[in-house]
């Protein structure tokens, strides 16, 4: 295993932070620990948003791009352990360890479970250069059920490239098999995290995973990172607690809800002088309807996703706009401007729209394209907040 701790690889990796790793692949061809060297600095460039505090200490290393694919960023790893406390927990399914590093410091003991031998060994290293404390177990989730002293918390990110290699989004493809371990980890802990893939359908994930008290859905600048199945022996909500976060400035938007909230009514209305586009946790949950008990807002349409109302509502979870203009689809007018095309609810896509309209992108103007009650429409709008 490659030795971060040297002075000399760490300076290495300090002189050629900036070059192109592919080079130096060539460079030193045949040669180690320079060849092993730039992986680490191959990888390392693609985490200096993701993992600030990795790309900054040079003891760190990672053990190979998959591990570093399916974590998760800093950012959610904190939040999600700020979620917990207690005495003992377990992550059962190891990887780089990004959420056990932030958990651990949230229970006395912890425990890290990877069959892979050179991921567990590098884990090791990594929880030695950060002085946590962690119980490093190399076999797999099934293996060491029977091993583990009595928990607070079980965690479990499964791989969801363990068949053939692919991406998969259904449980039973993960690996372990969640589904068919559920009867052991219930058994195991009062409490059950399980991080799966952002594309899952939740319906079907609480047809097969029944009884969760609730699902939390982990959004960063637009873009849904995380779904976490939580279970709790002491709690269950029937339909669960759906839990949102987004974190698109400095400060995280939190919504909760049931899931599975009744239709509102919609009634037809006008657009009225500002937009609002719930954040994509709050969609991804399909929660985005209990806005309309908290705000005063109306939706434009029961498929449209899209909601109006005449103030401005800086607290608003999502996207505000100020509404420009509202425009019949595809007028001669158009061609050429410069706008962001969003659809919602509407027959043609978003690269369409443009293309057909020969429209340059913008910063802070939006053509929506979408219907009301009445029909189909453009919305053209100024960004006020995201």
């Amino acid at each position: 295993m490659l030795d971060l701790q040297a002075s000399e690889n760490q300076a290495f990796l300090r002189e050629h932070r900036g070059s192109d790793p592919h080079r130096l692949l060539l460079r030193f061809r045949g040669k180690e620990p320079e060849q092993s060297l730039c992986r680490q600095l191959a990888w390392r460039q693609k985490i200096k948003q993701k993992l600030p505090t990795w790309f900054s200490d040079l003891r760190l290393q990672i053990p190979d791009g998959i591990a570093l694919e399916q974590c998760s960023s800093e950012a959610t790893a904190q939040l999600k352990a700020s979620m917990f406390k207690g005495e003992a927990f377990a992550d059962l399914t190891g990887g780089l360890g990004i959420d056990t590093a932030a958990l651990a410091r949230q229970f006395r003991r912890a425990y890290f479970v990877e069959p892979d031998a050179h991921r567990a060994a590098v884990a090791e290293a990594n929880f030695r250069s950060m002085n946590l404390s962690v119980t490093v177990f190399k076999a797999s989730a099934e293996e060491v059920m029977a091993e583990l002293p009595p928990l607070d918390l079980l965690y479990l990110d499964p791989d969801r490239r363990a068949l053939a290699g692919k991406r998969s989004v259904q449980l039973a493809q993960y690996q372990p098999d969640i589904i068919k371990l559920w009867p052991r980890l219930q058994a195991k802990a009062p409490q059950i995290a399980v991080k799966v893939s952002p594309a899952v359908a939740l319906n079907a994930v609480r047809k097969k995973l029944p009884g969760l008290a609730e699902i939390w859905i982990i959004a960063l600048h637009q873009e849904c990172k995380e779904v976490i199945l939580y279970w709790n022996e002491t709690v269950e909500h029937s339909p669960p607690l759906m839990r949102t976060w987004h974190l698109g400035g400095r400060a995280w938007q939190r919504w909760s809800a049931p899931a599975d909230p009744p239709p509102p009514p919609v009634e037809a209305c006008g657009v009225e002088d500002f937009i609002f586009e719930p954040n994509p946790a709050l969609r991804k949950g399909g929660i985005s309807d209990d806005l309309l008990r908290h705000f005063p807002i109306k939706k434009l349409h029961p498929q449209s996703w899209l909601y109006t109302g005449s103030e401005d509502l800086s607290h608003f979870p999502g996207k505000r706009f100020r509404l420009l203009e509202k425009a019949k689809p595809f007028g001669p007018g158009l061609k050429g401007q410069k706008w962001n095309v969003v659809t919602r609810n509407f027959p043609k896509s978003a690269a369409e729209i443009q293309k057909q309209l020969a429209l340059k992108p913008s910063q802070t103007h939006y053509l929506f394209a979408t219907r009301d009650l009445s029909g189909w429409l453009f919305l053209l709008a100024e960004i006020i907040a995201d």
